[in-house]
């Protein structure tokens, strides 16, 4: 869902929809988890970065730094992301 024009149709296409319930005892709990979740992954992506920023710096300081590098393609480092 990268791609806007996805998530822009997803969000039309969630906006469109008939609820299957009304019932705030189930539509409440279930929006608080919704945001709880959306945070989370946010909060985890933040701490990505920072450990991708740590590995990327303990990769450069070795004295034999140059082998953790291939010049064709840049560093070998980091990303979390991508494991």
């Amino acid at each position: 869902m990268r791609n806007e024009e996805n998530q822009k149709e997803i969000i039309e296409r969630i906006r469109a929809a008939e609820m299957l319930t009304r019932d705030a005892a189930i539509i409440t709990p279930s929006a608080m988890t919704a945001t709880l979740l959306a945070n989370q992954i946010q909060q985890a992506l933040k701490t990505i970065e920072k450990f991708d920023a740590a590995i990327e710096e303990a990769i450069s300081q070795p004295p034999d730094a140059h082998l953790f590098t291939n010049p064709g393609t840049g560093p070998i480092g980091p990303t979390c992301r991508n494991a």
